[in-house]
């Protein structure tokens, strides 16, 4: 910005927006207050006058813009963390399936271990290493 004049007093001005909307003025007030007074103090004063309600549309779009990219932020995120919610719930409700069959089969004394492992992987389409991962587990 030190190499360019016209980018450093952008820069300068947007900030005074942004002070402004933090001194609880709404985007409308504190872009015309920003205008002003870069007008007043020689901050990109020619463009400004020539092309007050331009830049006034251009920087209230923006504002637009990023307000609805925020809005459509949180609503992705409030839909992952459902999808996410929704995908714990279903492998909780599976692990409870699995850990109660095997405590089923361990009611009864003339079924081996190797006979409930393989049942485990038959009824719930696991593989051999995680159904012995959840027998040892719940033993």
């Amino acid at each position: 910005m030190d190499r360019c004049r016209t980018l450093s007093e952008y820069s300068a001005f947007m900030e005074r927006v942004r002070k402004n909307q933090a001194q609880g003025a709404d985007i409308l007030v504190a872009v015309n207050a920003a205008v002003d007074s870069c007008i007043r103090d020689g901050i990109l004063s020619d463009f400004l006058i020539r092309h007050k309600a331009e830049v006034m549309d251009v920087v209230l779009t923006e504002y637009d813009e990023a307000k609805h990219m925020k809005l459509i932020e949180k609503e992705a995120e409030a839909r992952g963390e459902a999808i996410g919610q929704a995908r714990g719930e279903a492998i909780g409700q599976a692990r409870g399936q699995i850990i109660g069959a095997i405590k089923l089969a361990q009611m009864n004394p003339n079924i081996s271990d190797v006979e409930i492992v393989s049942s485990i992987m038959e009824l719930f389409e696991l593989p051999e290493d995680e159904a012995w991962e959840y027998f040892r587990s719940y033993k």
